[in-house]
C-alpha cells in the first residue's frame, strides 16, 4: 500500500510540480493541528514522497493530518488509493476530488470529511491592475497596421477588449464562431464548456471581416482565427508577447504604465470596468463575462478608482477648527466696524 502510493506521489509531481507541491503546503499548512504553542506555523519539508507520507502519518516536525495516513507496512488494510490521490491535485480541484471517492468508499467517510474541512491557506490578496479606456486607446495607436502582423494585433487587442473574453476563450475562436452580419456577435466556448454569445462593435466586427479576409479563411470553417507566422493557432504566450511588446512603445507616452502589471488578463478586468463605470448592471457584466456566481464581478466595483474619487469629493473634508476660529482683535472686520462708529 505504502510504495503504491509513494509511486503516485512521484507520479503527480512528475506531471505537475508547481501544483502539488503548492497543494501539499497549502493543505499541510493550514490543518488546525499545524501550529506550536506559540501560535506559529511548523515548517514542513517536502523533499521526497518519503517524507510526505511520514508528515501524514505524524513526526516531531510535522503533526499528522486528520485521518489515519500513516504508512502501513505488510497486508495491514488502510485507506484506499483513491481516497489519497485528490490531496496531490490542484487546489481548485482539491475539495470535489473528495466526494466521489466518499461515495465509494463510504467506511471511510470519516476521513474524507475531517480532510474536507482543512480550511485553505489564506494568501494576501493583490490590488487587481488594469487600464484606463484612454491606455487601450494609446497601445492600440502604437501598433503599425500597415502590416499584416499589425493589422492581426490590432483585432486580437479590439476584440478582447471588446468581449472582455478569457484569452484562451479567444484563442479558441474559430471562424464559424464568427457573425459579422447584423446583430454583430461572437460565439465563446468559456469554462466548463459553457457557451456564451457577446455582442460586438461594428467596428471590430470589420477588423475581423478584414482579417479573414486577408488570411483568406471561410468563415464557415471551424480553423482558428488567430494564427502566428507560421499558420499556427496563437498561442498564450504570444498574446503576452504581443501585449508587452505594445506596453512598451506605449509606456513613452504614459509613463503611469510602467507601475502597472498589466498581463493578458488585464485586458477583461478593463472590458469589466469599463461596464461599470457606463452604468451597467453587476448582473449584466457577469453573464457578459460568463462568470459563474455574481461574487466574482462584485470584485470589479470595489476596484474603480474613478468612483472611489467621484465618492470622496462628495464629502466634505474635516475643516481645522485651529485654523478657523480667529481672535476679534485680529479680525479686520470687527476692527473696521468697530472705528466706523
Amino acid at each position: 500500500m505504502y510504495k503504491e502510493f509513494k509511486n503516485s506521489i512521484l507520479e503527480e509531481v512528475a506531471a505537475r510540480p508547481g501544483d502539488v507541491c503548492g497543494t501539499l503546503r497549502c493543505r499541510l499548512h493550514t490543518g488546525p493541528s499545524d501550529r506550536d504553542h506559540h501560535g506559529g506555523r511548523r515548517p514542513v519539508v517536502l523533499a521526497d514522497p518519503d517524507t510526505f507520507a511520514g508528515n501524514l502519518g505524524g513526526t516531531p516536525e510535522c503533526p499528522a493530518l486528520p485521518g489515519d495516513y500513516s504508512p502501513r507496512s505488510g497486508d495491514e488494510p488502510g485507506p484506499p488509493l483513491d481516497s489519497l490521490r485528490p490531496i496531490c491535485r490542484s487546489r481548485g480541484r482539491c475539495r470535489g476530488g473528495f466526494h466521489n471517492p466518499a461515495a465509494q468508499h463510504p467506511d471511510h467517510l470519516e476521513q474524507v470529511q475531517r480532510i474536507l474541512g482543512i480550511p485553505f491557506k489564506k494568501n494576501n490578496s493583490r490590488i487587481i491592475d488594469y487600464l484606463e479606456y484612454y491606455e487601450i486607446q494609446e497601445i492600440l495607436s502604437v501598433i503599425d497596421r500597415n502590416t499584416s502582423k499589425g493589422r492581426r494585433d490590432y483585432a486580437l487587442l479590439s476584440t478582447m477588449f471588446n468581449t472582455g473574453a478569457r484569452v484562451q476563450e479567444i484563442l479558441n475562436l474559430k471562424a464559424c464562431d464568427l457573425q459579422l452580419t447584423k446583430p454583430f456577435q461572437v460565439r465563446l466556448m468559456g469554462k466548463g464548456r459553457k457557451q456564451r454569445v457577446c455582442p460586438i462593435w461594428p467596428q471590430t466586427a470589420q477588423l475581423l471581416r478584414r482579417l479573414c479576409m486577408e488570411m483568406k479563411i471561410d468563415l464557415s470553417a471551424e480553423v482558428s482565427v488567430f494564427r502566428n507566422c507560421q499558420g499556427a493557432p496563437l498561442t498564450r504566450f504570444g498574446v503576452r508577447y504581443i501585449l508587452n511588446n505594445c506596453l512598451k512603445h506605449a509606456q513613452d507616452s504614459i509613463p503611469n504604465l510602467r507601475s502597472k502589471r498589466i498581463h493578458p488578463h488585464s485586458m477583461r478586468h478593463s472590458t469589466a470596468v469599463a461596464l461599470i463605470k457606463s452604468g451597467v448592471d453587476l448582473s449584466t457584466i457577469s453573464q457578459w463575462l460568463g462568470h459563474s456566481s455574481l461574487d466574482t464581478t462584485n470584485r470589479y466595483a470595489a476596484i474603480d478608482l474613478e468612483m472611489k474619487r467621484k465618492a470622496i469629493e462628495s464629502i466634505k473634508p474635516v475643516q481645522d477648527k485651529r485654523a478657523i476660529t480667529v481672535p476679534w482683535h485680529r479680525d479686520k472686520t470687527i476692527i473696521e466696524w468697530l472705528e466706523s462708529l
